[in-house]
């Protein structure tokens, strides 16, 4: 690449040089600044989804999912945390339900 095509030009001076290709250049830039927005979007969106997926249904080193729980809870005959676990199932259950599909309904590729 020769050093004068790494130039950089004031925008001032390709507005009123080449006002076409200053106007593409600024399309081309407020799509790929608002590409940059949504894909952080998605990600926080879909960062929440997994945790709450891994809440619900699986274990980490330090802390059992609520299946696991409620699980063992059964098997103890403590109808009473299984119940509790089995509400908070399904609230978790239908919040993540919620916010997956309102991800997947703004996902643009």
């Amino acid at each position: 690449v020769m050093p004068e095509a790494l130039e950089k030009w004031p925008c001032r001076y390709i507005a009123s040089v080449a006002p076409r290709v200053y106007m593409i250049i600024e399309e081309i830039n407020r799509r790929t600044l608002q590409k940059m927005r949504d894909d952080k979007i998605d990600e926080r969106r879909w960062k929440s989804i997994k945790a709450k997926r891994v809440e619900l249904a699986k274990d980490l080193d330090d802390e059992k999912c609520i299946c696991t729980r409620l699980k063992e809870a059964l098997e103890k005959d403590d109808y009473d945390t299984a119940s509790d676990l089995q509400l908070e199932m399904m609230k978790k259950a239908q919040a993540l339900e919620k916010e997956y599909r309102v991800y997947a309904l703004n996902i643009l590729d």
